[in-house]
Order: structure tokens, then C-alpha cells, then sequence
């Protein structure tokens, strides 16, 4: 199902939601039979048949291309492969149960207040410092020197040990008022923060943190957008402007994530069709950021674009294939899949007619590239070993730790301001995010894993589990 007839719909009813779910659950079947070791449920066809590595059969009545048929899952080997032993299912490892604690997510709660997942500081003195609308300070804490007065810390020792814990829930801009300590091992600062996105598109994480460019003024990084102008205020225009620019930022940090995700397949000597497809999705990111940054330039009036990106550490893990796995599984299953449901909605609601295209196009490109994720993934599953498998059942079952809870830079503008151009609001965008977690990304983990399940009973259909939650988008 393409995203693009979306536009104008208030939401999704159940079956589209499941129209999605089955993309994603035919794209793990594809990756399967790319394997060539065991084999996966047959999608798309009658009857159900599985292969020799599948515990339960799975059907569904959604037409794909990718389907696997047990005649050609006969298990093949490639001697002397150190990275990726050809044990398609038969090992010996552990078997999952799934059970109950399967996305046993609960209700995403209200965001409320800003917060950040730093350790809060009590007794820390006021700071009167000037704040733009959209901005909030947050007092950061980082080891004292030895011997040394807190005077003697750099701001950017601030705002790096503000990155640290920000991840994509905001952006340290800079220190506000004087350093100031609260006991003898520690010095702190205000830092002044802007609450950003969601982490749009595929995000690029380094140890655990989300990199992402800070915005410059540059004018090689836009495409001419038209969105409609009449009624807003310059204030509004700069707000709007600001907001697509930093989504801009975050498009443009998935291309390095999808550059290293290139040389992860190679180094585990992946299929040709993975790579192409991983390229594919690389020259997409750019796109999306320029047209990003297009709509930053067509609301504010100046050129902006992404600063240079810090990169080092990036490559620490890449041929590992575990940390690969489980980088997918978080990065492109995860985090793909329900940025795609995100900005779907956002653009079935936009009444703006330019911004609604641009959002349903990029919108439909996403779930295309969280397709490519799942595919891999299940890829590197038939040829990975037990820790491999066990340590993409644990993320999966940690997915709702990948969905930040941050307001929104232009969350404070009219709600049927920010329906126009395209906004959601942070709650709106939890809402979204545990349906796509409990619709979309469960049922096809529970593919993905099935042929490593205790029994058939755990359905990689969750239909008793998988909750819808009334009211919610």
C-alpha cells in the first residue's frame, strides 16, 4: 500500500494498518529466501507451507512478490566463513519465548514537560538569561577538574556533555549565566536547549547517541518549495522555518547512517540486492533533506543547510556482525518504521496541498527503506548464530526505549496551524509511534524470530496481544 493516497485522511483504520504490517512481514519473508539457509513463512500465497528452518506456518492474503516457497530453501553452505556460520535455524542456541513481555509496551504517556534524560540537579541557582520562545535551559553537570574552580571549564565541555544525554529529544545551542557547583566532585552550568524532533528518517547513532549536524547558513542543500505563506506572521514563518531545518539536519544524518550501513553488508558479504538497495536509500536521505531544508528556506527567507558531521567512532563495530544486527534492528526496523507512520500522518492531515505532497513522498520512501531493514535483517538472521538472534530479540523487546519523548520546536503555534503545514505535535507523534510499534514493527518481529520460537502458538500475528488503544491516531 503506498502512503501517497493518504493525503486528506484523518487516520489509518485497522486494515491499513495491517496492509502495512504485511509489507514489513513480506519483506522478512524476501530476506529469507535471500538466505538461502533454512526458510521462512510463505507470504502471499494459499496454504501456508514452510520451510526446513520455520516452526509454525503463516499466511496472509497480501499480494507480494516475496514469496518463498520451501522447493528453494534447500540449505547451502559456504566453507570457511569465520563471520557468519550456515546454521539456518538447526543450531543449538537458545529459542525465544516470546510470550507476554513480547511489546508488552503499556500506554506511551502524556509528554508533559519537557525532559531530558539527565539526571536532574536540585539547588541549582536561577539564570536569568534571554530565551527565544521555543527554548528552555537545563542545568548540565560534568567531573570536576582536579583542584580547579568550575570558572576553568570550557563551554564546550558543557554542551558536549549535553549531546551526550540529549540523544535526539534536543539540541544544546549554548551556556547561559555562570558555572556554579553543588558539592566538591562536580561543576554545572545552564545550557540552553532546543527541544527537537523525533528523530526523522534513519537515525545515526554512535555509541548509543544520536549524531546529528548543526544547521549553517549555506545555499547547496535546498529545493524550490512552494508551501502556502498567506496569514502567517514572521514569528510563525521563523518557527516553521527553524522546525523543517532541523528535520533537515536529522535527513541529513541518515545518510551517513545508511554509508555505514553499506560497508556493515559488505563486510558480511551480503547480496548484491541489499547493497543496491542501501545506496538507493542513501541518495533518498539527501533528497529529503533538501527538500527539508527547501521548506526552511521558503518559510524563513534564508538558505540553511547541515554543518559538517561529526563521524569519528562511527565505524568501531561496523564488522561486527552482532553490533550490525542489532544497529539494524534499532536503527532501520525500528526507527524507519514508524518514522514512515509519522510523517504519513502528518501528511494525511497537512491541508497545505505542496507540503502534504512533499511529506507523502518521503513518507513512502521511508517505509521502503524500513522494507530494505527488515529484508537485511532477516537476511543476517538465517546466517548468523545464536548470539546474533538473541541479541535482535532483546532490542526488539526494548523497541519503545526508540521512541523519544520531546516537544516539538513548533509545538506552542495554533493546532490547526501546524495541521496545515504538516506538523504533528509530540503527543501526536507518541500516539503514532505505539500504534506503529504494536501493529506494524510486533508482527513483524514476531515473523522475523518465529523460526526461533519455543512453540507455534506465539502467532507472529500478536492478535491476542496486540492492542489497539481507542481514540489513539
Amino acid at each position: 500500500m503506498a502512503l501517497s493516497p493518504w493525503t486528506g485522511r484523518e487516520t489509518l483504520d485497522t486494515m491499513e494498518w495491517m496492509d502495512i504490517a504485511n509489507r514489513l512481514r513480506a519483506a522478512v519473508a524476501l530476506g529469507m529466501a535471500m538466505g538461502g539457509v533454512g526458510c521462512g513463512p510463505v507470504v502471499g500465497t494459499e496454504g501456508g507451507e514452510t520451510g526446513d528452518g520455520s516452526s509454525s506456518g503463516t499466511t496472509s492474503d497480501t499480494t507480494t512478490t516475496a514469496t518463498v516457497s520451501s522447493a528453494t530453501t534447500t540449505a547451502s553452505t559456504t566453507s570457511g566463513d569465520p563471520t557468519f556460520p550456515n546454521t539456518g535455524g538447526e543450531d543449538e542456541g537458545p529459542r525465544f519465548d516470546l510470550g507476554d513481555q513480547f511489546f508488552d509496551i503499556g500506554e506511551i504517556p502524556d509528554v508533559g514537560e519537557f525532559d531530558i534524560s539527565c539526571d536532574p540537579v536540585d539547588g541549582a541557582p536561577d539564570c536569568a538569561a534571554e530565551l527565544a520562545p521555543y527554548e528552555i535551559l537545563h542545568p548540565i553537570c560534568i567531573d570536576r577538574v582536579a583542584d580547579a574552580a568550575c570558572d576553568t571549564q570550557t563551554e564546550d565541555d558543557y554542551l558536549d556533555a549535553a549531546w551526550d544525554c540529549l540523544v535526539c529529544s534536543g539540541s544544546p545551542e549554548r551556556v547561559a549565566c555562570e558555572p556554579f557547583s553543588l558539592d566538591e566532585t562536580t561543576c554545572c552550568s545552564w545550557v540552553v536547549i532546543t527541544p527537537g524532533q523525533s528523530c526523522p528518517g534513519r537515525p545515526f547513532l554512535v555509541r548509543g547517541d544520536a549524531r546529528v549536524p548543526g544547521v549553517v547558513r549555506r545555499n547547496d542543500w535546498s529545493r524550490p518549495c512552494s508551501p502556502n505563506l498567506v496569514g502567517l506572521s514572521a514569528s510563525t514563518r521563523s518557527i516553521l522555518s527553524e522546525a523543517w531545518a532541523a528535520e533537515g539536519c536529522h535527513e541529513a544524518a541518515s545518510v551517513a547512517s545508511f554509508s555505514r550501513f553499506v560497508l556493515q553488508l559488505i563486510s558480511v558479504g551480503a547480496p548484491s540486492s541489499l547493497i543496491a538497495g542501501a545506496q538507493a536509500a542513501m541518495a533518498d536521505e539527501v533528497e529529503h533533506a533538501r527538500a527539508f531544508f527547501g521548506l526552511a528556506r521558503a518559510y524563513g527567507g534564508v538558505e540553511l543547510g547541515p554543518d559538517a558531521l561529526a563521524v569519528d567512532g562511527a565505524l568501531e563495530n561496523a564488522a561486527d556482525p552482532v553490533a550490525s544486527a542489532v544497529s539494524l534492528a534499532t536503527e532501520g526496523c525500528i526507527a524507519e518504521t514508524v518514522s514512515a507512520m509519522q510523517l504519513g500522518l502528518a501528511a494525511s492531515r497537512a491541508t497545505d496541498p505542496a507540503v502534504a505532497a512533499i511529506l507523502s513522498e518521503i513518507a513512502e520512501q521511508e517505509l521502503r527503506h524500513a522494507e530494505l531493514a527488515w529484508s537485511a535483517l532477516a537476511w543476517m538472521l538465517q546466517r548468523g548464530d545464536a548470539s546474533l538472534r538473541a541479541a535482535v530479540a532483546a532490542a526488539f523487546t526494548q523497541a519503545q526505549d526508540a521512541v523519544p519523548r520531546a516537544v516539538s520546536i513548533s509545538d506552542d503555534l495554533d493546532p490547526s496551524l501546524l495541521r496545515a503545514c504538516g506538523r504533528l505535535t509530540a503527543q501526536q507523534r507518541l500516539d503514532v509511534a505505539q500504534r506503529a510499534l504494536e501493529n506494524c514493527v510486533a508482527p513483524a518481529a514476531a515473523t522475523l524470530l518465529e523460526p526461533w520460537t519455543v512453540t507455534a502458538e506465539h502467532n507472529p500475528q500478536l492478535s491476542s496481544r496486540g492492542r489497539v488503544v481507542p481514540g489513539r491516531a
